[in-house]
């Protein structure tokens, strides 16, 4: 795949379709109005620093929707459609809330106690905010598990979704909280080549199925991954 850009003088860059580990769009709040995303191919690289990283991505900018499904079928020759994503748990923005509400709450004792004053109790309202915040992050909030790919999205009033073959990841990880462990909710790690992902609040029988299924492609495809 090739990429041609440049204003004064031309750039080329160029990417191998077999070293691709995650076909990602993401957007922003302006990007969703005009219903455009920007295409992002995460190359197998080292990681030891920024730099690499960085040179481990292929951009293509400002596609439409149809356009990124026209290229995620090339790239990848990925022919499921990820339209149907699945939430996470409503324990997220309860978490989240909490924690980010700790510093208005302790800042509000804080003021109380030290200037007696009713004023800071103005620094509560705060939380509500927070609670907005959080929920506006859980519904950008999704994954899906295919036959032999798997999605994940993520945003705020934008969002990034990444799209990577199941056969292709390199490790996986359950992380349970005792909070967690109490409503059957886990955190799903996912490890790839160019990339690190994770699920929160995910039900355990749905990171359960999602082990079984990546061990089982990890196992049985004899395609190289780099």
């Amino acid at each position: 795949l090739k990429r041609h850009s440049g204003l004064l003088s031309t750039h080329e860059e160029s990417a191998k379709l077999s070293k691709i580990q995650a076909f990602v769009t993401q957007t922003n709040f302006i990007g969703k109005w005009l219903n455009v995303e920007n295409i992002l191919l995460k190359q197998a690289s080292g990681q030891s620093n920024q730099n690499n990283a960085r040179a481990g991505l292929f951009v293509i900018p400002t596609r439409e929707p149809t356009e990124s499904k026209t290229l995620l079928k090339k790239c990848l020759s990925c022919h499921e459609a990820f339209d149907d994503l699945k939430k996470i748990n409503k324990r997220y923005i309860f978490k989240t809330t909490m924690i980010a509400s700790l510093v208005p709450v302790l800042a509000t004792t804080i003021i109380f106690i030290l200037l007696d004053t009713k004023l800071a109790g103005l620094i509560l309202t705060l939380i509500p905010v927070i609670w907005l915040i959080a929920r506006q992050k859980w519904k950008n909030y999704g994954y899906q598990l295919g036959t032999e790919f798997a999605a994940f999205r993520r945003g705020f009033w934008g969002y990034k979704k990444v799209t990577f073959p199941l056969f292709k990841v390199q490790r996986v990880t359950i992380q349970q909280s005792f909070l967690q462990k109490r409503r059957n909710l886990t955190n799903l790690e996912i490890t790839l080549a160019s990339d690190r992902i994770v699920i929160p609040y995910m039900p355990m029988e749905d990171a359960i199925e999602w082990l079984d299924k990546i061990s089982y492609k990890v196992e049985t495809t004899d395609r190289a991954w780099f």
